[in-house]
């Protein structure tokens, strides 16, 4: 797969002569980071491709539109509650186990999904969803983040982060040529995303025991969640992931908003969505570069103080070719800042509260999906297009000065290293 660092193997150890299997520890940790890279990519290519079909399927069911903003709600509910306790179990039992259980439950759910044929079903459905890819996530962020070398933290992280943009693409693509127009092929399009994640799973099985691993996080007593966000660095990683997130959903939501204003066309519009994931893709390919020439925590503030700089640039009288230009530099540096915010919060935190850690993350996540957009909206919306990117590019100045202000001992950076010389 494009962009997969060279060495990563997700295939059976080789054998030696007699067919005794070489299992030395280099090999182990190559198998181990490949299934985790490439269940990354098909764990968000069912559910990313399962989201719209969801929607489809309850419009073709007669739902309501208020009953398709529950449907769109529900996505995180369950995730939202569940997060820590999950972040918990991965402490105690690895994150092995929680990606199996999440693998599995997506392919189980999705033929729920499949099965359905009502709309509280489906919001019953798409709750479910939402949990098991977080169980899902919270499970390989933790395992990679205790894994990879530290020399190779960033690169692996950034390549994680790729894997799952590129999924995050696939699904809906794939989903919306198997469903066909309004989605009238729905049932089908479950059942073969369920299948990508029935057989992630079955590469779950093949991944090898952390062992030594597992009994160093087991070491020490756990830390509770407000005293891991007190540790230095880890609350400003967690608002940082925040305001990132935020702003793309933002900018999701209120470009087709800004679209009829300026009077640009729908394939316009849809032109620079796309514009602004490619730039996230591209930027996360380069990212272990910039990390060792200029550091992880420089790399995170230019993620939030660049776009903040060129979205006003939005507000001028620019054409649709100086639109798309402006998302594609916006995204590439918004696309920096959500794999720096993992490796930052795996630096602030010892490996026995990584799960933790990284649930503490995602509970911030999803709760900045569901309040921050609204919240701009509402007390930004009424000064018009211009008034919500004015906002926006304060909340990224906000996040900015908020890192910043922490100090270079407030938060751990991923330092500059030497080439590698490989």
């Amino acid at each position: 797969m494009a962009g997969f660092p060279v060495g990563l193997s997700v295939g059976p150890p080789s054998r030696a002569q007699g067919g005794a299997p070489i299992v030395g520890p280099e090999t182990v940790q190559r198998h181990r980071l490949g299934i985790i890279i490439v269940l990354a990519f098909m764990e968000a290519t069912a559910v990313y491709g399962a989201r719209p079909t969801v929607s489809y399927r309850a419009l073709a069911l007669g739902a309501s539109a208020p009953e398709i903003g529950i449907l769109a709600s529900s996505f995180g509910a369950l995730a939202f509650l569940c997060a820590i306790p999950a972040g918990r179990l991965a402490d105690r039992a690895g994150g092995r186990v929680l990606f199996l259980a999440g693998t599995c439950g997506t392919g189980l759910t999705l033929i729920f999904l499949a099965l359905a044929q009502t709309v509280p079903e489906l919001i019953l459905g798409q709750a479910l969803l939402g949990l098991c890819q977080l169980t899902t996530i919270i499970g390989l962020q933790t395992t990679l983040t205790i894994l990879a070398p530290e020399a190779d933290r960033d690169r692996l992280v950034s390549t994680y982060s790729v894997a799952t943009s590129l999924g995050n693409a696939t699904g809906p693509i794939v989903a919306g040529i198997v469903a066909g127009q309004g989605g009238i092929n729905a049932e089908p399009t479950f059942i073969g995303l369920a299948v990508v994640a029935l057989l992630a799973t079955l590469l779950v099985v093949r991944f090898p025991s952390l062992g030594r691993r597992r009994r160093e996080a087991d070491a020490g007593s756990p830390t509770s969640a407000i005293r891991l966000l007190r540790d230095p660095g880890m609350a400003q990683a967690v608002l940082a992931s925040v305001v990132l997130l935020a702003t793309t959903d933002i900018m999701v939501a209120y470009l087709p908003v800004y679209g009829q204003i300026r009077g640009l066309s729908s394939q316009t519009i849809g032109a620079a969505v796309g514009a602004m994931f490619l730039g996230q893709i591209l930027s996360r390919l380069i990212l272990s570069r910039l990390v060792t020439r200029f550091g992880g925590r420089r790399v995170l503030l230019a993620s939030m103080v660049l776009p903040a700089v060129l979205l006003p640039c939005l507000i001028l009288p620019i054409d649709g070719t100086m639109v798309l230009l402006a998302m594609v530099l916006i995204g590439v540096n918004l696309g920096l800042g959500q794999p720096m915010t993992i490796i930052l919060v795996s630096l602030a935190s010892a490996i026995r509260d990584r799960g933790l850690a990284m649930s503490l993350r995602m509970v911030g996540n999803r709760l900045g999906q569901a309040t921050v957009p609204a919240l701009i909206g509402a007390t930004a919306g009424q000064a018009g297009i211009v008034g919500l990117i004015g906002a926006v590019a304060l909340l990224l100045a906000g996040g900015a000065v908020a890192v910043a202000s922490g100090g270079s001992a407030g938060m751990p950076d991923a330092a500059p290293r030497a080439a590698d010389p490989r």
